[in-house]
């Protein structure tokens, strides 16, 4: 990370509804694989961002579940209709570099702005070919999503002259 940049850190608590018409079952292990800054909603939901960065942060590796005959506790069924319960527990960290002096402009200059930020998150801790099988043996639970989703706008009011503290013992010194 280059002197002079600011990066802020952001706890979101997700919230996975299920608007299907039959249970789901999801891997409660995912990593944000992006994040997408735009200047107003209508910009992000027609893919217009000021830009997409990627994001390493809680990034896990690909793990081999268990071939059991129901979900293991990696996995959340959740009911058509129902909210998941695992994602509302846990805070996601987020770090978003709000000024980066070797990389001035408008588009990557947020402080003192507002912009609206989204998650893109990925689902699929393991292969296909894996992800294939468990669907066949869990069908009496529901169907398993895995995949990439993106989550609704969040508004982000950057401050204009940010408090400055050092994060680095709470994630080892990310850069």
């Amino acid at each position: 990370m280059p002197a002079g940049t600011i990066r802020t850190l952001l706890r979101v608590r997700l919230s996975y509804r299920n608007i299907a018409p039959e249970p789901l079952i999801l891997p409660t292990l995912y990593h944000v694989s992006r994040l997408l800054v735009s200047r107003s909603i209508e910009n992000g939901a027609n893919g217009r961002f000021l830009f997409v960065a990627p994001h390493y942060l809680g990034a896990s590796d690909k793990i081999i579940p268990k071939m059991t005959l129901a979900p293991t506790r990696e996995f959340e069924v959740v009911p058509e209709g129902h909210t998941a319960n695992y994602f509302d527990q846990h805070d996601v960290p987020i770090l978003l570099d709000v000024h980066n002096p070797l990389s001035p402009g408008l588009k990557t200059e947020l402080l003192g702005r507002r912009v609206y930020l989204q998650l893109e998150l990925n689902h699929l801790p393991f292969s296909k070919e894996i992800a294939r099988d468990l669907t066949q043996r869990w069908k009496a639970y529901g169907h398993l999503w895995t995949g990439k989703v993106r989550s609704s706008a969040m508004e982000i009011n950057v401050p204009h002259a940010p408090k400055i503290s050092n994060c680095d013992g709470e994630f080892g010194g990310i850069d």
